[in-house]
């Protein structure tokens, strides 16, 4: 028996099939240049109202590469070449901004490959898989339409593995170990919570862009620490700042900006653990913050930059020729 369906319930059926994350078929087109991983030209086919010419500039929404990591960014840029270059790619354009176009003139867009029966591949837009293979970072831009989280499929498990994520902060950051710092310099985490947290493929990264991995399967328990390090120099002595972010590219925790210009065994530290002032004392890695008997200098956790005169940011005096900050009124 042949049943008439009204077509505005036939509309409706065809949209909530496709993903809510992704209107994939506006327009597509082959790869035919690369300015960078994150950046190239298309010869358009499938033309949308904003395409204005046959050959048009896209640069993927929410994605930045890792600025000053020249291993990363060339990385990013032999990747999007093995996956791009003579393809054809589906785009989702940026219905937001002015005429879906950046500053420049570029269309922002989600970008998806076709699989091997020349289907959209809706699960793994290409701006997903190049966060993926830690050869750029999600940076989710308001000005545009896009909700960047919605690429990594959610079930309640990992709803409740982003929770656990934010008992996790960064504790204490030692920029400038006695001696040589090659090899010595470290940061160390601490799981603030009740649960332990898988905190594999989480990532460090630095304000000059260098990138650290924690490798699969590290495991933190509740009230425990993490140190993470990475051989040769990888902390700046002055400006320094940290990113914390989850194997899902959350931001799970910051820093504030740091200076450490003295080889000494001082390091900024949380206090109490996991707490919210930063102070500059005697380092602890991998235990408990020691208690404050004194200490150079302090930053609330909620300033971005906050600089104090201490620890050869703004002083050539040695810390041992400066009148010693008590901060013990701080910590009642």
């Amino acid at each position: 028996m042949f049943i008439e369906v009204p077509m505005i319930n036939l509309m409706l059926f065809i949209l909530l099939s496709f993903p809510a994350c992704a209107a994939p078929d506006e327009a597509s087109g082959i790869v035919i240049e690369l300015d960078d991983g994150v950046s190239f030209m298309i010869k358009m086919e499938n033309l949308d109202p904003l395409i204005e010419h046959e050959f048009e500039r896209i640069r993927l929404a929410d994605v930045d590469l890792l600025v000053g990591n020249v291993p990363a960014i060339q990385a990013a840029n032999e990747f999007a070449k093995s996956e791009l270059l003579d393809q054809r790619v589906w785009l989702d354009i940026d219905d937001k901004s002015e005429d879906g176009r950046d500053p420049y003139g570029r269309l922002i867009c989600v970008v998806y490959l076709e699989d091997s029966n020349h289907d959209i591949n809706t699960t793994h837009p290409f701006n997903r898989m190049l966060i993926d293979r830690g050869h750029a970072v999600l940076n989710d831009f308001k000005n545009n339409e896009f909700d960047p989280y919605l690429w990594w499929p959610s079930s309640d498990e990992e709803e409740r593995g982003i929770s656990r994520s934010h008992q996790v902060v960064i504790n204490e950051v030692e920029l400038n170990p006695p001696g040589y710092d090659e090899d010595n310099e470290w940061t160390e985490l601490y799981n603030k919570g009740q649960e332990d947290v898988d905190i594999g493929n989480w990532n460090l990264i630095t304000a000059h862009g260098i990138h650290l991995t924690i490798p699969s399967g590290t495991t933190i328990p509740t009230k425990g620490f993490y140190v993470a390090f990475l051989p040769g120099y990888w902390l700046r002595n002055s400006d320094e700042a940290l990113l914390l972010k989850d194997d899902r590219r959350q931001l799970v925790d910051q820093t504030p900006d740091f200076s450490d210009d003295i080889n000494d065994d001082l390091s900024w530290s949380r206090h109490p653990d996991g707490g919210e002032i930063w102070v500059y004392i005697e380092s602890s890695r991998g235990s408990s913050v020691p208690p404050i008997i004194y200490s150079e200098g302090q930053i609330s956790a909620k300033h971005k930059k906050d600089w104090l005169t201490c620890c050869g940011g703004y002083s050539a005096i040695h810390p041992a020729d400066m009148g010693l900050w008590d901060v013990s009124d701080f910590m009642k």
